[in-house]
């Protein structure tokens, strides 16, 4: 093998800062976003929809059996600004809590350092009311798929596919939740533009599959490859 020339071990480590620097920044990006996804926050200055890829392409989010919200229009729908939430009242979101924080990230920058792909584990713990206003607790286990693109020069979620794994009150088991039985949220604002796919949630009459699969090493993204 060649000596390695200093000029090609300098672009091979400023290359390799490059990639840990975009990791760093993917994981950081998936971070605020969970930090943000709260209903009191939505409605402040810097909204979820700002750490979207909006200039992009392609660019979707896809929530569990619900859908797939496709382009800038649905993703300022979903996570654009939002009116202040009422203390009292039909709107009031007193005792609403959702939080989803992030595990064993899994990151693979792309040779051409153009984009990233990333998964997560996320372990919820939710509370919100049913029609009546009675309000109900409830673990809320899921993974996250990510593909991050440059946009500007920045890092900015691209594809964000979140896959159910279960969604259970806390005193019952999660052998016993009925995937199937999941309501699907039916307000206008929250109808997804179509359908989505790979929805393999757990069901204790059927084998569990895992989603979504980490990333292997790759070079430029490829869309059948995509989350």
């Amino acid at each position: 093998m060649a000596k390695e020339s200093l000029e090609q071990k300098v672009q091979r480590l400023e290359r390799e800062v490059e990639r840990q620097r975009a990791a760093t920044e993917c994981s950081r990006l998936l971070g605020r976003f969970c930090y943000l996804n709260n209903p009191h926050i939505q409605n402040k200055k810097g909204t979820i929809a700002d750490l979207f890829a909006l200039k992009t392409p392609g660019v979707r989010v896809q929530w569990g059996q619900v859908g797939v919200f496709e382009g800038t229009k649905s993703i300022l729908k979903i996570y654009g600004p939002k009116p202040a939430i009422s203390e009292t009242g039909p709107q009031s979101r007193a005792g609403w809590m959702f939080i989803h924080p992030l595990a064993s990230p899994y990151i693979e920058v792309a040779g051409d350092l153009k984009t990233a792909k990333g998964v997560w584990l996320s372990i919820g713990i939710e509370s919100a009311a049913d029609k009546e206003g009675k309000l109900t607790p409830a673990w809320g286990w899921g993974s996250y798929g990510v593909d991050f693109v440059k946009e500007d020069g920045q890092w900015k979620i691209w594809h964000f596919h979140i896959y159910r794994i279960f969604r259970a009150p806390y005193k019952e088991s999660w052998t016993a939740w009925n995937a199937d039985a999941e309501e699907i949220m039916p307000a206008d604002a929250m109808r997804a533009d179509r359908p989505g796919k790979d929805d393999y949630p757990y069901r204790a009459n059927k084998p569990f599959i895992f989603k979504p699969d980490p990333p292997n090493p790759y070079e430029t993204f490829d869309e059948e490859t995509a989350y």
